[in-house]
């Protein structure tokens, strides 16, 4: 046990039971012994003169343990000094009177343990001797519950302050707010003690006030929620409607009822709603456009400046079946560097798409095993099939930047588009087939024409000078020519030339045997019909002599060999401006401008079954591209020699 207060003699010291009378005793067993908290008496030194049975048992003693001992040995070692001074001050002070109550301390048991109490203190004198009886009690389970509320009042502030939703409490009988968060705070661009105070309908649009005050004029039952909810909006600090989404509940805090309101922003959905709106009007564009170019580039700024996607682009599937970039925003070629990538079969996420016809949306590239390895600077990205045309994608830095909207919006913009691009390719069908039969209702003219001219030419001459002007007279075609392989000098000669400048004729000559490796060339050696879609890209004929033949306008050559009982004699070579396609039945119209052509001198066998055929290779693939279309130049001449001379090796003219 500890040492009193003061240096009091023990001999005068003694307890208040020996000096209790009857009725003294009757008060204290009614008052003090039996009360529920622990009573504890001590005098002016700090001694304990007097302690109930339940002071014994909160402190671990038995009850007259705690008698003649020292307050100190109720408080751990580290306070008992500060605690004592405290009481010394009360003490030495004899003019006031010493009356605490709410008074907290951190108390000891006798075993060591720790615990909070609360006390009331109050002097008093009893038989000439003045004393003060603490009231004690443990607050231990107080200070549990305190402790827990104040955990839960702490994740609940966490909660309201860190949740994307403005929260608002407000008091249901006035209206007044009572709190708000940041997000209200952000919200409304107005600071928190700004935004505290306010009333709730000041939160709204002003001219909508009544409409809004009503809404919130009485108090609502717990769980009720803001009646007639739709077209809500608050006003910022600059005056700027924002559309809002209102959830609402009652309930008691602290003795008053209250409302808490939470405010979602729909802005984006709005925006959403007001871009699908615009979204059908740009289909009914797309749908009007005939060229997949100005239906991909319409697309895409669709996607840039209606769904506010500035990161996106449009892949087509190439001939090579590689899905490559059509269309994209500069913000995919700054991305990028102007690098953009393409995608082939091997590709297992955008070539995935588009096989199974599946959209997808990835909220992070680095968290998806496929293409967590990739070097891209794409977080994430939504990628739409455009069925057999491509995909549509857009893409962001951002990781989790897109949305259930964003991916809905998408893919109707990418289903729009996809509609648009079959709707033009079959108008393009439809032209094509239509600019076939042109084509060759015009070819069929033309071999009308040279069969009716042939019945009356004299000599073979006149018969291939008959060919070759009436592909030059025609709109369709520059002109055509007649060569033969020179059996002595290994190179072409032009025997007959309608329609071709004399100067490029000039220039065939001097390729001298390079001229056997064009197109004209092939078709001689291989008697099999070919077409050269760009003269330019003979790689194998001297740049200069492709350069001449492109300033001229010969773009492309149809080379239609000249056969006879498996011998092939010599090539008609057409030239036109430009190559598409030609159906089976055009090759086939062709072929036989070669019958006329190769034979002998006289009319009447002209028109001869047994007359040689030109080869038209009808087991080529039907893919084949090739039709014709062209202005004829200036210079056009007839230029002839004889086919049969060439037989014997003489030469006039070189051809490719």
């Amino acid at each position: 046990m500890t040492e009193p207060l003061s240096n009091e003699n023990p001999s005068t010291r003694s307890s208040l039971a020996k000096t209790e009378t009857e009725a003294e005793t009757a008060f204290f067993k009614h008052i003090v012994r039996d009360a529920l908290d622990a009573v504890v008496t001590i005098s002016e030194n700090g001694t304990i003169v007097f302690a109930n049975e339940v002071a014994g048992r909160l402190f671990g003693y038995d009850q007259d343990e705690l008698l003649d001992e020292s307050i100190r040995s109720l408080f751990p070692e580290r306070y008992q000094e500060a605690y004592l001074h405290q009481f010394r001050l009360q003490v030495e002070n004899a003019d006031s009177t010493v009356e605490h109550s709410g008074l907290e301390r951190t108390a000891i048991r006798r075993n060591g343990e720790e615990f909070p109490v609360s006390f009331s203190l109050r002097e008093h004198r009893y038989h000439d001797r003045r004393l003060f009886t603490a009231t004690i009690r443990d607050i231990s389970e107080r200070k549990q519950r305190q402790r827990e509320l104040e955990t839960v009042t702490e994740k609940y502030r966490t909660l309201v302050d860190t949740a994307p939703d403005a929260i608002f409490l407000a008091d249901a009988e006035t209206g007044t707010i009572l709190e708000a968060n940041r997000a209200a705070s952000e919200l409304l661009d107005r600071p928190i003690e700004e935004i505290e105070g306010m009333h709730q309908s000041e939160l709204h649009p002003e001219d909508d006030r009544d409409r809004y005050e009503a809404l919130f004029e009485r108090p609502r039952e717990d769980d009720a929620s803001v009646p007639d909810s739709h077209g809500l909006s608050v006003v910022d600090s600059n005056g700027n409607r924002i559309p809002v989404s209102i959830n609402s509940n009652s309930t008691e805090l602290n003795g008053r009822r209250v409302i808490q309101g939470i405010f979602h922003d729909i802005s984006d959905r709005k925006r959403r709603e007001e871009a699908l709106n615009r979204l059908h009007a740009t289909t009914h564009e797309m749908l009007e456009t005939s060229t997949p170019e100005t239906i991909c580039q319409r697309a895409v700024e669709t996607a840039a400046d209606v769904l506010d996607l500035p990161a996106t682009g449009i892949y087509l599937l190439s001939e090579d079946d590689v899905l490559e970039p059509a269309v994209m925003t500069e913000r995919v070629d700054n991305l990028f560097d102007g690098d953009v990538p393409t995608y082939t079969s091997d590709d297992d996420l955008a070539w995935d798409v588009f096989e199974t016809n599946e959209p997808r949306a990835i909220s992070d590239f680095d968290a998806t095993p496929s293409v967590a390895d990739r070097d891209t600077p794409v977080r994430s990205g939504i990628i739409v099939p455009l069925g057999e045309h491509g995909i549509f994608i857009t893409a962001s830095t951002t990781p989790r930047d897109f949305d259930r909207i964003d991916f809905d919006l998408m893919r109707v913009l990418a289903t729009n588009t996809e509609t648009a691009l079959t709707r033009a390719e079959r108008e393009r069908d439809i032209a094509r087939q239509r600019d076939e039969l042109t084509t060759l209702n015009r070819i069929n003219a033309i071999v009308r024409d040279i069969n009716q001219a042939l019945v009356a030419a004299p000599s073979r001459e006149e018969i291939e000078r008959t060919v070759c002007e009436r592909f030059a007279d025609s709109s369709v075609y520059h002109g055509a020519l007649i060569a033969t392989l020179s059996s002595t000098e290994e190179r072409l000669v032009v025997q007959t030339a309608a329609g071709i400048d004399d100067d490029y004729l000039d220039l065939i000559t001097e390729l001298g045997p390079k001229s056997k490796r064009g197109g004209a060339g092939t078709a001689l050696q291989t008697g099999q019909f070919n077409v050269v879609e760009d003269v330019s890209s003979l790689s194998s004929l001297p740049q200069s002599f492709t350069s001449a033949a492109n300033e001229r306008g010969y773009g492309s050559i149809a080379c239609i060999p000249i056969s006879y009982r498996g011998t092939t004699y010599g090539v008609l070579v057409v030239y036109a401006s430009k190559l598409t396609s030609v159906s089976e039945r055009e090759r086939s119209v062709f072929s036989e401008l070669g019958k006329p052509s190769a034979t002998p001198s006289t009319p009447s066998r002209a028109r001869n079954s047994s007359t040689p055929t030109a080869s038209s290779n009808s087991n080529s693939r039907s893919r084949t591209r090739v039709r014709f279309s062209s202005s004829r130049p200036r210079n056009s001449a007839v230029r002839s020699n004889s086919m049969a001379s060439s037989l014997d090796g003489t030469t006039s003219t070189c051809f490719t």
